[in-house]
C-alpha cells in the first residue's frame, strides 16, 4: 500500500527482545508505538523466501499486524503483544505462535484477530490470549493438515470465538477458554474438530 508505512520483508528480520536494531537492550520493541489509531502503517508482510522472528515485541495499529504470505516462507511469533490493528493481527501460517497478546484486533475491518491460513504441514500454537477483538482466530485452506490450538484463552470476541472455515483436516482444540463471546465455536464448513 503506497500510502502507508510497512516493513516487507524478503530475507531475515528478528526483533529479539528489544534488539532488532542493535540498541541497547529494552523491555521489548515498539512497532507502531508513535500512531494514534488502527491502520495507520500498514505492518509486516512476510514475502515468499522471507523469515521473520519475533520475541517480547509489541506491535499496534497496523492495518495488518503480521502477513505471512503463502508459499514456504518462515515466521515466529513468541511472548509478543498485537493490539488495535484495523484488520487481522496475524495472517497466515507462522511456524510458532505461542505465548502472545492479541487485543482490540479486526474491529474496523470485521476480521478475526488470527487467520490461520496456508499451512502445509500439521502446526500446534500454544498459549495465546485474545482479548476483546472483532472475533478470535479463523482458520481458512490449509492443505488438509490438522492445526491445533492449545491452552487458549479468548475472551470478549464480539462475534466468535474460533471460526473454522475452508479446508483442513483436523482443528484440534485442547484446554483453553472462551468466555464472554458472541459464538464459541462457528464450524463455517465441513472438516472434523476436536
Amino acid at each position: 500500500d503506497k500510502d502507508r508505512i510497512e516493513i516487507i520483508v524478503e530475507g531475515e528480520l528478528n526483533f529479539q527482545s528489544g534488539n532488532a536494531v542493535g540498541g541497547p537492550p529494552s523491555s521489548n520493541t515498539l512497532l507502531g508505538a508513535n500512531t494514534s489509531s488502527p491502520g495507520e502503517w500498514y505492518g509486516i508482510r512476510i514475502q515468499d523466501g522471507g523469515s521473520l522472528t519475533m520475541n517480547d515485541v509489541e506491535l499496534a495499529n497496523a492495518e495488518v499486524g503480521v502477513s505471512i504470505h503463502s508459499g514456504r516462507v518462515r515466521g515466529t511469533i513468541l511472548n509478543s503483544t498485537i493490539k488495535k490493528t484495523r484488520q487481522y493481527a496475524v495472517n497466515g501460517c507462522p511456524d510458532s505462535f505461542s505465548d502472545n497478546q492479541i487485543m482490540e484486533c479486526g474491529h474496523d475491518g470485521q476480521t478475526a484477530a488470527v487467520r490461520i491460513d496456508g499451512c502445509f504441514k500439521d502446526y500446534n500454537y500454544v498459549d495465546n490470549t485474545l482479548t476483546k477483538n472483532y472475533a478470535g482466530v479463523q482458520t481458512g485452506s490449509n492443505s488438509g493438515s490438522p492445526i491445533s490450538l492449545s491452552d487458549w484463552t479468548i475472551d470478549e470476541s464480539t462475534t466468535y470465538g474460533i471460526e473454522h472455515t475452508g479446508s483442513v483436516a483436523a482443528l484440534n482444540i485442547y484446554g483453553g477458554t472462551i468466555t464472554n463471546s458472541g459464538l464459541g465455536i462457528y464450524l463455517a464448513s465441513q472438516g472434523s474438530i476436536t
